[in-house]
């Protein structure tokens, strides 16, 4: 299949490139780049687009957590955005796989799901109100963590996300915040 030799391509091109660097310090015109291209083109010559870019998807996002170095990461994620493109429930089908993975080591994984918010691969609002409960009043730490996070990266140090996108699970953390100490 092209897919699985465009993505055994991809790998290898990307840890000719060092997994450590960041894709946007790799040249546009390069390997990597055109790699990830050519995955979009793949599923656009598909007769039946969404199933190919769904099932494209989900192997991509399988493998996603395999690798946590910045540039596999950021790859895969380039891919989804790709894929995104061209298939408009892909964001819908997304939303449901990073909300609810039962492993929580994936599920609360920040980077992964920063990298997400910030390539709009999720719906937002969903995603806002499923952490915001995820929370559960400061007993679930992982999400907490999480939602700290995305407040401190997404909202803060990037404003890749507003405050307004995350509302309900910022003031989950106000609340949290405000709480007397037992």
């Amino acid at each position: 299949e092209r897919f699985t030799d465009t993505m055994a391509n991809l790998d290898a091109a990307v840890t000719r490139a060092g997994t450590g660097q960041s894709l946007a310090a790799l040249p546009e015109t390069g390997e990597v780049h055109a790699l990830i291209s050519k995955i979009q083109s793949i599923v656009t010559q598909c007769v039946t687009r969404d199933e190919c870019a769904i099932s494209i998807a989900q192997r991509v996002f399988k493998r996603l957590y395999d690798n946590d170095r910045r540039l596999p990461v950021e790859a895969s994620l380039a891919v989804l955005e790709n894929v995104k493109d061209v298939c408009k429930k892909m964001v819908k089908e997304l939303t449901t796989w990073v909300m609810y993975q039962t492993d929580d080591a994936r599920k609360y994984h920040q980077e992964i799901t920063a990298g997400f918010l910030r390539s709009r691969l999720v719906n937002l609002s969903e995603f806002d109100s499923h952490l915001a409960k995820g929370m559960d009043n400061g007993r679930n730490s992982s999400a907490l963590e999480l939602a700290t996070h995305i407040a401190r990266v997404c909202i803060i140090q990037e404003r890749c996300v507003t405050s307004s996108d995350m509302y309900s699970t910022l003031e989950q953390l106000g609340k949290i915040c405000s709480r007397p100490k037992a």
